[in-house]
C-alpha cells in the first residue's frame, strides 16, 4: 500500500501574512479572489489557509464528547460552505484576515451543533445548511456548487490527506506540556499576537514569550521525529 505524503509544510509557521501570486496566480491583476469566476480559485486560496492546521484547532476546540457526536472534518466542510455562501458580501483584506474569518465561522459552527443538539433533545433542531450540492430550484448553479466551490474542497480523497496532515500535528502538539501547548496553539494555529496570549493565559507578556518560544522550538523538533516515521516526503 502506497503511504500518503505529509509534509513538512503543514508546520503552521510557514503561513504567509498575505496570498501571493504562487499561492493564488489570480492576486497578480489584484483582484478579489472570494469573487473569482475562475475555476480553481478558491480551492487554491483554501489550501493557502493551511487547512490542516485549521482542523487541528477546531479539534481543540471541541470537547471529546462534542467530537464523538459530530466530526471536526464536518465542522471544517460546514465553515467552507458558510464562507463561500456569504462570499460576495466578503471585503477581502488578504490572506491573515480570511483565514481569521475562516476560524470564526468555525467557532461558530461548533457552537451551533451544540445548540442544535439540544433543540434535537426537546424534539426538533435540524443543520441550517448541508455541504452537497442543493436541487433543483435552489438558485444556485452547478458551477457555483461544483468545480469553483467548496465541493471541490472537501472531496473525501482531499479531506483525508487534510485529515492526515492534521494527525501528524495533533501529535506532536500532544507531546507538549499544556501550557505551552496552549501558547502554540493560540500563536501559530489561531495567529494572535503574544500579548493576546498573556492576556487569555493570565500571564505577563515576557512569560506568554518565554512558553511560546520554548513550546514552539518544542513542537518543531516533535514534528520532524515523527514525520520520519510517518512515511513522508519532505517539501
Amino acid at each position: 500500500m502506497r503511504k500518503s505524503k505529509v509534509k513538512s509544510s503543514a508546520d503552521p509557521s510557514e503561513h504567509r501574512s498575505e496570498a501571493s501570486p504562487e499561492l493564488v496566480p489570480e492576486l497578480r491583476a489584484g483582484a478579489n479572489p472570494l469573487v473569482s469566476g475562475e475555476p480553481g480559485t478558491w480551492d487554491r486560496l483554501i489550501e493557502a489557509t493551511g487547512p490542516a492546521s485549521i482542523l487541528v484547532w477546531i479539534r481543540s476546540r471541541m470537547s471529546a464528547a462534542e467530537r464523538l457526536r459530530s466530526s471536526p472534518e464536518d465542522i471544517w466542510q460546514e465553515t467552507l460552505l458558510h464562507a463561500w455562501r456569504d462570499r460576495e458580501r466578503l471585503r477581502w483584506q488578504g490572506l491573515r484576515a480570511f483565514r481569521g474569518l475562516l476560524l470564526q465561522i468555525a467557532q461558530n459552527r461548533i457552537g451551533h451543533e451544540v445548540e442544535r443538539r439540544q433543540a434535537q433533545k426537546r424534539g426538533g433542531g435540524q443543520l441550517e445548511l448541508s455541504i452537497s450540492a442543493p436541487g433543483p430550484g435552489s438558485g444556485h448553479s452547478s458551477f457555483e456548487y461544483g468545480a469553483a466551490g467548496p465541493v471541490a474542497s472537501t472531496t473525501p480523497s482531499r479531506v483525508a490527506i487534510i485529515a492526515e496532515q492534521a494527525d501528524v500535528m495533533s501529535r506532536a502538539l500532544e507531546l507538549l506540556a499544556a501550557d505551552e501547548r496552549e501558547g502554540v496553539l493560540l500563536r501559530l494555529f489561531e495567529d494572535l499576537p503574544l500579548s493576546d496570549v498573556a492576556a487569555r493565559a493570565g500571564i505577563s507578556l515576557s512569560t506568554a514569550k518565554r512558553r511560546y518560544l520554548r513550546g514552539s522550538a518544542e513542537y518543531a523538533r516533535r514534528l520532524a521525529e515523527i514525520l520520519p516515521s510517518h512515511g513522508t516526503a519532505r517539501g
